[in-house]
This record gives structure tokens, C-alpha cells and sequence, in this order.
């Protein structure tokens, strides 16, 4: 299979994926429902993909790739705790509401940056 053919049936299935979850909140159907088809197109994705026989990503394209997502996780992290400390802050002034979503978002990044220092020790052991 073509890079081009796969790229059109990953494109069909998440389509089918975005319609299955539409169509089952919109029914409020049962979420385990939802959960099997992105477990299914994850799976029917995977196994594409091991079905082409073209090069998918180069070396450069993996460079790229963790040069963006070490900027992107950098300037998520600073605008989640700056709005976060901002909504704690003001929570006097705010309605209580804004005050937990702070609290939720300056946790969520404490969060996330646990989670990178783990696989940080995880990977430097490794390579």
C-alpha cells in the first residue's frame, strides 16, 4: 500500500470515528461505545500502517517532531500556570468557578510535568 492510499483510509476512519462518537452523544448512548470504536480505529490504523511499504517518517521528520513538541509542551505549560495563578489570585474578584479552574490548571501542569520528568529518567536510562 501507497503512503497516499494510507493517508486516505486513516482519514475514512477517523471520519467514521468523529460520526460513531457524534451519533452517540447524540443518542447518550453508553461511553464504553465511544471507547471501543477509537480503540478499534486505533488498531485498524496500526495494522494500515504496517501494511505500506513506503518510508513514513525520516529521521528528519522525528527531529522535527520532538523539536516541536519540546516548545509546545514548554508554552503550555507557561500559559496554563500563568492563567491558573492569575484566576487564583483574583479569586475574590472572580466567581468561585474560575477560582477552581485555576486551581485544576495549576495542577493539571504540576501533572503533566511529573509525567515528563518520568519519562525523561525513563528515556536517559535507555539511550
Amino acid at each position: 500500500m501507497s503512503a497516499r492510499v494510507y493517508q486516505f483510509w486513516v482519514i475514512v476512519i477517523i471520519f467514521a470515528l468523529a460520526v460513531l462518537v457524534g451519533w452517540s452523544v447524540a443518542a447518550e448512548m453508553p461511553v464504553i461505545l465511544p471507547l471501543m470504536g477509537a480503540l478499534a480505529a486505533l488498531v485498524l490504523i496500526r495494522l494500515l500502517r504496517s501494511k505500506t511499504r513506503e518510508v513514513m517518517v525520516d529521521e528528519r521528520i522525528e527531529r522535527i517532531n520532538a523539536k516541536a513538541a519540546a516548545i509546545s509542551y514548554r508554552v503550555f505549560s507557561i500559559a496554563a500556570v500563568t492563567l491558573g495563578l492569575i484566576l487564583i489570585s483574583f479569586k475574590n474578584s472572580l466567581p468561585p468557578a474560575l477560582s477552581i479552574v485555576g486551581e485544576t490548571l495549576a495542577y493539571a501542569v504540576c501533572a503533566l510535568m511529573l509525567i515528563h520528568l518520568a519519562f525523561y529518567y525513563y528515556y536517559k536510562g535507555k539511550l
